[in-house]
């Protein structure tokens, strides 16, 4: 293991725990989103329930999406219309590269540079 001061595994202990909580909340706004979607979203339309902090509104509305797979083969592998871009990941990772932990696998955070 490498070393580092003091603060930077400050800051990572914190990342970490902040992560873990990140993780506890998303899967409560799961469970609430869908509790809510079964009772009180419209099947067109819209729905606002006021609250003591905001409004929740729940739409439910047709919506056109571009589709790549439907692009010829030719067109979606020719290389000429690929862009390559650098990417920074920061990852939290179980303790002693256990492959279980708190912290969902796709939970990270990805800085693009334009």
């Amino acid at each position: 293991m490498s070393y580092h001061p003091s603060i930077v595994e400050t800051l990572a202990e914190e990342l970490v725990d902040v992560r873990a909580a990140q993780a506890r909340l998303k899967a409560r706004e799961a469970e609430l989103r869908e509790a809510l979607l079964s009772l009180a979203a419209p099947a067109h339309g819209r729905v606002q329930i006021p609250t003591r902090a905001g409004v929740v509104q729940i739409e439910t509305r047709a919506e056109r999406r571009f589709d790549a797979r439907r692009l010829p083969d030719g067109v979606r592998n020719d290389p000429r219309y690929r862009v390559a871009k650098d990417a920074t990941y920061v990852r939290v990772l179980p303790a002693g590269g256990g492959k279980s932990s708190p912290v969902q696998r796709d939970d990270f955070d990805v800085i693009d540079r334009f």
